[in-house]
């Protein structure tokens, strides 16, 4: 026999077998989960995590500067279904970040995420409705502005507790993974 002839021979063997398991529900078990990758394949896995998540973050940024936009017209209307599209938007990208599995077993990087996404969507439908109610007035007095200005500082406040959380997991994910972060600019 040939040296060139083998392949054919193995292939044939190849198909024979391939039926064979087909047939009979015979697979084999291919295991695809991070774990089963090489370390430089799981960081990248890792990787794209986290990206997963701050695509959905860069997503509710560009709702948020729409929204933050319309606050000069004066007109509520717009105002209102700005907001009401942001709202929308924070619901889609909690979504996603709610089906998204563990990594490695590990949910914190993507419960503070949610914790985050969450704080959004309550600021977005409570306190951003008022905010609104307040600035579309024909005139604001001085009881609006301390209202403003209360409404402003808690939101603040609560979301530099989540956000500092958020981060402090994403540093401690990139560490255990291998990976680095991109600091950007602070986003509004």
């Amino acid at each position: 026999m040939r040296a060139a002839n083998r392949p054919a021979a193995s292939l044939g063997l190849w198909i024979i077998l391939t039926l064979g398991f087909v047939q009979h529900g015979w697979t084999q078990s291919v295991d695809s989960s991070p774990a089963a990758q090489s370390p430089s394949a799981l960081s990248t896995a890792a990787e794209q995590y986290n990206d997963r998540m701050v695509a959905e973050q860069d997503s509710v940024i560009a709702y948020i500067q729409a929204f933050t936009s319309t606050f000069t017209s004066g007109d509520r209307a717009l105002m209102d279904a700005h907001r009401v599209s942001l709202v929308d938007q924070v619901q889609r990208s909690l979504t996603v970040l709610e089906g998204m599995d563990a990594f490695e077993g590990d949910t914190t990087l993507r419960d503070e995420a949610i914790a985050v996404f969450s704080f959004y969507l309550s600021v977005f439908q409570n306190e951003y409705a008022d905010i609104i109610s307040l600035i579309s007035r024909a005139e604001i007095g001085a009881g609006e502005n301390a209202r403003l200005r209360f409404i402003l500082q808690a939101i603040d406040s609560r979301e530099r507790e989540l956000d500092d959380a958020w981060l402090a997991a994403q540093e401690a994910f990139a560490d255990e993974w291998n990976f680095d972060l991109e600091h950007e600019d602070e986003q509004p």
